[in-house]
């Protein structure tokens, strides 16, 4: 099968570090081209700011050129909607996690294309069922497309399963340091346990960066190489992840491939087994102060419990290897790109 996935033109593919969307696509590339299937990556980056979407779908006709393709895969809404000018038919992956409160999205223009591409798209698919209840109702029946739930793979080889059960004073938050991820949360809710939370992930709001320092035993470590979050993850007795808002939560599933066991708000309930693989938090309804506590309980009982650590960390590795493989994900991938081929025939005729 030939595939080509359409990135975004802002970060490179690889990306050099953070960057999850590229990332998700080159590691999707990889998994198709081991299972033996072509693939082509279309992507140019240019000053990396959002804008450069604009300019990379202004140069799609002549950077995808005339084929052949089986698949065009697109995951940014700008370089959909300029696919679909050009008359060419897509499979869309939404990761915009402003599905779920869309009046706060920082780039509303970037929800708005990303909402049109999945309207327009030959299927959508989402990372989790969480996502995909929010774009089917939004879509109203309106989609071009039905709505598949394929998970984001994982590489289980990088991620390795820890030698032990971490150290269980030590806690990792992975992700950006942005308010929608809460990390003042988890500061406050371990103030005075005797556990220090240590974030991996750029530094994307200074002032936020500060008010974090201030709310509780936080410690900002920046963006790191995967090896080194790896062994972080190890270091580490168990992920706090008080996110407000995830389409899939790909920090906490390579945590849990790592053999990390989560305390985790209710965004990331799809990928986590609650009371098996961590902890889930009630519902946000219960205010702010339910929430601290509960990051608070529960951090404490991983922290002194170090049988249960190392019971909840084995199922995450092994919910890790059943949900999330790559072969296992692409497989996924391959089977849908099957079913759009057998009915609509080739995106681009040899």
């Amino acid at each position: 099968m030939q595939v080509v996935l359409v990135g975004s033109g802002v970060t490179p593919i690889p990306p050099p570090r953070y960057g999850s969307i590229a990332r998700a696509i080159w590691e999707l590339a990889e998994a198709l081209r081991a299972a033996g299937h072509s693939v082509r990556i279309v992507n140019v980056t240019y000053r990396g700011v959002q804008w450069d979407q604009f300019r990379f779908a202004a140069e799609l006709d002549r950077r995808i050129g005339s084929g052949p393709a089986d698949v065009i895969h697109a995951h940014l809404g700008v370089p959909a909607f300029r696919l679909r000018l050009l008359g060419l038919p897509y499979v869309y992956t939404t990761h915009n996690p402003a599905w779920f409160f869309p009046d706060r999205s920082l780039y509303r223009w970037v929800f708005w294309f990303d909402r049109w591409a999945t309207l327009r798209a030959s299927t959508t698919i989402t990372e989790t069922e969480l996502v995909a209840d929010a774009v089917r109702a939004y879509a109203h029946g309106r989609a071009a497309g039905p709505v598949r739930v394929i998970p984001h793979g994982i590489s289980l080889e990088r991620f390795s399963a820890a030698p032990g059960p971490g150290n269980g004073r030590v806690a990792i938050g992975l992700g950006a340091v942005r308010r929608v991820k809460r990390w003042d949360l988890a500061g406050r809710a371990l103030a005075g346990t005797g556990i220090g939370l240590r974030v991996v992930g750029p530094i994307q709001d200074p002032e936020y960066a500060e008010e974090v320092r201030r709310s509780g035993p936080v410690e900002l470590l920046g963006e790191l190489s995967s090896e080194e979050m790896v062994e972080e993850i190890h270091r580490a007795g168990f992920i706090v992840h008080p996110s407000e808002s995830e389409t899939f939560g790909l920090a906490v599933g390579e945590a849990a491939a790592c053999g990390r066991p989560v305390v985790a708000s209710r965004t990331v309930r799809s990928i986590v087994e609650d009371g098996a693989t961590g902890f889930v938090a009630p519902s946000e309804s219960a205010g702010i102060p339910a929430l601290e506590a509960f990051f608070r309980e529960r951090s404490q009982l991983l922290a002194e419990d170090e049988a249960l650590r190392r019971r909840m960390g084995a199922a995450g590795r092994r919910l890790a290897e059943e949900r999330f493989a790559w072969p296992r994900v692409a497989a996924a991938h391959v089977a849908l790109y099957r079913e759009l081929l057998a009915r609509s025939g080739p995106a681009i005729p040899g």
